[in-house]
């Protein structure tokens, strides 16, 4: 399994208005917008919102140490080639774009290329900070207990429903223990460290039944994740169910069949032993 999943669009958070300078504004006015909203650059767009340039301070520095005139209009300066990113595209891709080319902002367009929002790496920032707390909360709300450890074993994450199962198991404890105390003494560090390790090696998830110190039974699954760039591990994701209460109604289940069928067996002695007597109705005279 790769590091893939929950997806964040550029367009489910952006809703600013983007600031866009226009062809014939001149670089002193530039410079008034640069200070006005506290930015370092803006695209330029024509009179359809089409992005034709961008311009940030540096071009102004230029003009300034050059003696170019505050006048001139920005599309004699701005830089023409400019990388845009689609709005409805992920964050990652995003990120990673900013990131090959060494730029602070991206703007966001639309599929005519009109300029929809400016993307800088603050607000990709913001944006993976939304998603970590969205995906820390699915993780909490599940049922089963999860536990994240990276490629030496050591725990990254793990979920209230995990920290519940080991704190269930820790006996005599008084106050919060630390987690990796009551992983050792719930007796599932050994299993998951074990099962982690085969799941990295063999590439695969791998699953087993483990009886912990209370006599409760939980099905551990180890699914290794692998990252995209170098291919290597970085994290297991483990997976604790509980089945105690599963394995008890089957066990009522399995108790239940054998009494009917003691029932069954003893009905059909008594029926047996009915049809081995004769009944004999007669009348007196």
């Amino acid at each position: 399994m790769t590091e893939e999943g929950v997806i964040m669009k550029i367009n489910e958070f952006l809703s600013k208005e983007p600031v866009a300078l226009q062809e014939k504004d001149t670089l002193y006015r530039a410079a008034q917008v640069f200070l006005e909203h506290g930015i370092d650059g803006a695209p330029v767009v024509n009179g359809s919102r089409e992005i034709v340039g961008i311009l940030t301070k540096t071009h102004l520095y230029r003009a300034i140490v050059n003696n170019i005139p505050l006048g001139d209009a920005v599309s004699s300066l701005m830089k023409k080639t400019v990388k845009t990113i689609l709005y409805d595209r992920p964050v990652e891709e995003a990120w990673q774009m900013a990131w090959d080319c060494n730029v602070s902002r991206l703007p966001v367009v639309d599929y005519s290329n009109r300029l929809v929002a400016m993307m800088t790496r603050m607000d990709m920032a913001h944006a993976f900070e939304s998603l970590y707390q969205e995906l820390d909360a699915i993780i909490n709300y599940s049922y089963d207990g999860i536990l994240v450890v990276d490629e030496e074993g050591q725990t990254v994450k793990f979920n209230s429903a995990f920290h519940h199962l080991l704190a269930g198991e820790a006996e005599s404890q008084r106050g919060e223990a630390p987690f990796d105390g009551l992983l050792y003494q719930s007796g599932l560090k050994m299993p998951i460290t074990g099962l982690s390790r085969q799941a990295a090696r063999d590439n695969r998830p791998v699953t087993t039944v483990h009886c912990l110190k209370t006599g409760r039974e939980v099905v551990i699954t180890a699914n290794p994740i692998y990252s995209r760039k170098t291919g290597k591990i970085s994290r297991v994701v483990v997976n604790c169910r509980d089945i105690s209460s599963l394995t008890d109604l089957k066990r009522q289940l399995q108790a239940s069949q054998e009494l009917t069928e003691v029932y069954h067996s003893e009905l059909e002695k008594l029926k047996s032993r009915d049809r081995g007597h004769t009944f004999v109705c007669g009348s007196q005279s």
